[in-house]
């Protein structure tokens, strides 16, 4: 199985790329650029899941039982070639797969679990591999 990505011209409303990446689930996508070296390069950061699990840890009779969702998100990012056609992880196998989270632990940019990030404006398509964070030290 695979992801797929579908890449919109803002100008034309025209499909520019359809291309597959590795399977995974998201609700949240986080940021998205185009490189500033090479305008045919756009980065994709998601909150990323192994699997589609987390709904069903989601309905209101578990929540009500105070039973909460055991799996949160892991920070990826992509970078899909629009000449190529193609889609790949930017920090692909940079860490040990841990437990149940076989994928995506595998391809987090970041050693932690997290959920609904938030983007401060000022950072909103900006070409990083970090997201801000409330309580880091910043300048």
């Amino acid at each position: 199985m695979s992801t797929y990505f579908r890449v919109i011209s803002l100008e034309t409303g025209e499909q520019i790329v359809h291309t597959a990446g590795s399977a995974f689930f998201t609700f949240h996508h986080i940021s998205s650029t185009q490189t500033e070296d090479n305008r045919k390069t756009i980065i994709v950061d998601i909150c990323g899941f192994d699997d589609p699990r987390l709904i069903n840890e989601l309905f209101l009779d578990k929540l009500r039982e105070n039973i909460f969702p055991l799996d949160t998100g892991y920070l990826q990012s992509l970078e899909l070639d629009l000449d190529a056609n193609t889609c790949m992880e930017r920090n692909a196998n940079a860490r040990e797969p841990k437990e149940s989270h076989c994928y995506s632990h595998v391809h987090s940019l970041i050693p932690i679990l997290f959920e609904l990030p938030r983007i401060s404006p000022k950072f909103i398509a900006s070409e990083s591999i970090f997201i801000p964070r409330p309580d880091a030290d910043h300048d």
